[in-house]
């Protein structure tokens, strides 16, 4: 069974991972194309994004519990650094929605973004484990970035799994804000 929470858990990165080459396709293809897709998909999911984003964070959040807790995977100190920008959203976007509030984006975007950029570094860790620095030194901390990492589909990670979900929250949190402001 918890085999099978791993592969869940990495097919829901796999289908936001998909999300977001399709919103990158969308957007070139406003950009350079003047189609008006991206804007009719931002218009009908403008109202739904704090949803989406308390969504998207909780399954994250529960997802990073499930591996350390249940399957027992430790983590490493940037796999920290990532709960420290996630573990807060859920709670936040919570009291947001039952408060009809969208007061929290731009601290909600650099929490994410914070996030995504330690997500990246930490990727990066993984796939170049000899040509940059490695985050954590196993004999101060414990626990190795570098090593006892899976690939998932051939390409991700667990820190890339994480990337996405700051990706997508970044992406429906841009829709969240009225133009003009």
């Amino acid at each position: 069974m918890a085999k099978a929470g791993i592969q869940i858990i990495a097919t829901l990165a796999f289908l936001g991972h998909t999300a977001l080459v399709v919103l990158f396709v969308l957007f070139l293809a406003q950009t350079f194309f003047k189609n008006k897709l991206l804007k009719k998909l931002r218009s009908h999911l403008a109202p739904k994004s704090y949803y989406l984003v308390f969504f998207l964070s909780f399954i994250a959040t529960l997802s990073s519990l499930f591996l350390s807790e249940v399957m027992k995977f430790p983590p490493c100190v940037l796999c920290w650094y990532q709960r420290i920008a996630m573990y807060p959203q859920p709670i936040l976007l919570y009291l947001a929605v039952v408060r009809n509030e969208r007061v929290l984006t731009p601290y909600l975007v650099v929490l994410n973004a914070l996030g995504a950029c330690i997500a990246l570094y930490h990727y990066s860790l993984h796939l170049f484990p000899n040509v940059l620095p490695a985050g954590c030194d196993p004999s101060i901390v414990g626990v190795s970035c570098i090593k006892g990492y899976s690939f998932y589909y051939g390409f991700m990670t667990f820190p890339y799994m994480a990337f996405v979900v700051f990706a997508l929250n970044i992406i429906l949190l841009s829709f969240s804000v009225k133009k003009g402001k």
